[in-house]
């Protein structure tokens, strides 16, 4: 989004739509603060470059996550 960052556009993503699973890629620090400022299971982050294991792994554990959380309720 022009004028937000990565965190920034990922609170709004998730004012809007609480519920929403988000993969966020960068290429710097901001996802380790975007993990940590949702505090939502359904939030994951890839550091740039990956490749497309990396990036299944990614979408793999995000999945996991959000299923471990239906699961307990």
């Amino acid at each position: 989004m022009p004028g937000l960052d990565g965190a920034h556009t990922l609170e709004r993503l998730l004012a809007c739509n609480p519920g929403q699973a988000v993969l966020m890629a960068t290429g710097n620090s901001e996802m380790a603060i975007a993990e940590s400022l949702a505090g939502h299971p359904s939030v994951a982050g890839i550091q740039k470059p990956f490749s497309a294991e990396e990036l299944n792994q990614a979408f793999q554990g995000l999945r996991r996550r959000i299923r471990s959380e239906l699961e307990a309720g």
